[in-house]
């Protein structure tokens, strides 16, 4: 499956066909073939209680690389940490997210330590967000004041390869 970002309508991508350790990801135009490095899988772990809700929480695992979507170090990181890949942990690290539905048919994708979403810098209001390539990071997930009514750029799309 590909990671969608509903507003720059471009795909989470690792550079190069694929990565080393602590490769950053970026997003890239999407392409829908199995050649590229751009398919993604959700590998549940656990669910906890998050703020008074069960979630569900999963890794997210890119099918040519075999490596997870991570952020440095364990524990909380802050805003505009750079989300890069790393060998998959299960539990007791930062490679752990959550979905919440948003709106336009996306799901915020929240890091369960951070409780932040996975973010492309940049605003969606301006296009800055749009340029390639961008790596992605971590930004609080909503603002009343941002586009596509307070989500900006953080609503993502899983899509089937055709």
């Amino acid at each position: 499956m590909n990671f969608y970002n509903v507003a720059t309508e471009w795909c989470a991508d690792l550079p190069n066909y694929g990565a080393t350790y602590n490769s950053y990801v970026y997003q890239h135009a999407c392409d829908y073939t199995s050649g590229d490095n751009q398919q993604w899988e959700i590998v549940p772990t656990r669910s906890v209680d998050v703020g008074g809700t069960r979630q569900d929480l999963f890794l997210i695992r890119n099918v040519k690389s075999r490596q997870c979507m991570d952020l440095p170090g364990s524990g909380a990181n802050p805003a505009t940490t750079p989300i890069w890949m790393h060998k998959c942990i299960a539990t007791d690290d930062n490679q752990e997210w959550f979905f919440m539905p948003g709106n336009s048919g996306g799901w915020y994708y929240v890091n369960l330590a951070a409780n932040m979403c996975l973010d492309v810098p940049g605003w969606a209001r301006d296009g800055s967000d749009k340029g390639n390539p961008n790596p992605l990071t971590i930004y609080p997930c909503w603002d009343k004041d941002w586009a596509f009514d307070g989500a900006d750029d953080h609503l993502w799309i899983l899509r089937q390869l055709a």
